[in-house]
Formats: structure tokens, C-alpha cells, sequence
């Protein structure tokens, strides 16, 4: 959730710095998880809410069991009515590369190994366009995450649950690229999956990939306006 633990309220809740709050509210749930599996880790994206020394401040004092995770910004340029404008992978991310690689380098400076953050399903409220497949965006992250040396992934929002939702190309592409061992090809790929689930047909596979790509390009172009309609 977005929540901003910064030096509001009572004189007691300022006189607690903020990577106090919240290195001692996330250590709880940390703790009360660990209990349970030993596994158990909570993550936090420092996004878009804190200053640059809030963020190092708060990184700096996480106890064990607590991570950072990054969305991974897959960022391209387009042309409209002869502007420049870039985009992020329509609504799957707001965040250059570039900047991620400084949260990353930081991350690993103070002793924590962060997460590659991605959005596969709905995240955001975007009714009635809910769920947009974007597969070459899913793609994309993962070269993102490979260009900054990540070896773990979180999805934010979650996956589609097969029995509600049977052919999600994002889940299905998702699972497919986690056991990548780089001998995947997207186009046969894709053409494999969709062909099974049209029963054989080819010209039924190419068109629904037609279609998708035509989504995923229309998206890709709606330009971020400000923080919550990150297209």
C-alpha cells in the first residue's frame, strides 16, 4: 500500500525519524511471517513518495527479513504530432532504467539484494480496460532486470488466476521466461501457445497475436500525465 510514514501526527510520532517507523512497523510483520516460514520476506518499493535521503536513510536501517523491490522501466520514445515523447512500457512501469540502476547500486552498497518489480495483471484501477495483454513488455523487463545484474523478480498485483482467467499470455510468458535458460524464442513462442489455444488454427494464432500487438502499441503510446495514470 502507499502509505507515507513521514513526521506527521502527535509530537510522539515526530520525535521517531522516519526510517525508525519504519524499519520498526515492517521488522514486526517480519518477525510475525518468520515465525511461520523462516523464509519469509517483506518488501518495499521506496517510490515515488520520499526524497533521495529519506530513501537511502530508510534502505540504510531495514532489519533482516525486510527488502527493497524496483520497477523495472522499460523506457522507448515515440513521435506524436512531431514531439518527442517517451514512454514506459504503457502502464506497466514509470521508472527510467537508468534510475533504477542507481537505487540498485545503492541497494547493494548497504547489503541488500533487491527485487525486479513487474506488473502483469491488473495493478492499477484502469476499467473498463483491465488486464491488457502486453507480452513484448513483459519481455522487456526481463532484459532490464538481466542489464541490472537482478536475480529475483516480484510481481506487483499478482497473476490471473487460471480457472477464472485461462489464457493470459502475461502469466503464461512469465512462468515460460522465470525458467528461461536463453534458449527462448519469442516469436515461435508465442505462435506455439496461441495455435494450441485456437485448437490448430494458424490464421486464428496470427490474429490474435495481431491483436495484441495493436493493444500493447496503442498503450505504449499513452503518454504518463502524472502519478496515478501511468497509461
Amino acid at each position: 500500500s502507499h502509505l507515507y510514514p513521514g513526521p506527521n501526527g502527535s509530537y510522539r510520532a515526530k520525535a521517531k525519524t522516519i526510517q525508525d517507523v519504519v524499519a520498526a512497523w515492517l521488522g514486526t510483520l517480519a518477525e510475525a511471517g518468520r515465525a511461520v516460514n523462516p523464509s519469509f520476506e517483506v518488501l518495499m518499493e521506496i517510490g515515488w513518495e520520499y526524497t533521495t535521503r529519506e530513501r537511502e536513510a530508510i534502505t540504510r536501517k531495514l532489519p533482516d527479513g525486510v527488502n527493497v523491490t524496483h520497477p523495472l522501466g522499460a523506457e522507448s520514445t515515440i513521435k506524436v504530432g512531431g514531439r518527442k515523447l517517451n514512454t514506459y512500457g504503457g502502464y506497466m512501469a514509470d521508472r527510467t532504467p537508468g534510475l533504477t540502476a542507481d537505487f540498485v547500486e545503492y541497494d547493494l552498497s548497504v547489503g541488500k539484494h533487491p527485487y525486479g518489480e513487474i506488473f502483469l495483471s491488473n495493478w492499477w484501477d484502469l476499467e473498463p480496460l483491465l488486464g491488457i495483454p502486453s507480452p513484448r513488455a513483459v519481455v522487456a523487463k526481463f532484459g532490464v532486470m538481466d542489464k541490472l545484474g537482478l536475480d529475483k523478480v516480484f510481481a506487483r498485483g499478482g497473476v490471473l488466476s487460471p480457472p477464472q482467467c485461462q489464457w493470459s499470455i502475461n502469466d503464461v510468458l512469465f512462468s515460460r521466461l522465470i525458467q528461461d535458460d536463453g534458449t527462448l524464442d519469442f516469436n515461435s513462442f508465442m505462435l506455439e501457445t496461441t495455435t494450441r489455444w485456437c485448437k490448430g488454427n494458424q490464421d486464428a494464432a496470427r490474429q490474435l497475436i495481431q491483436a495484441w500487438d495493436s493493444a500493447e502499441k496503442a498503450l505504449e503510446r499513452w503518454p504518463v500525465l502524472f502519478w496515478f495514470m501511468k497509461g
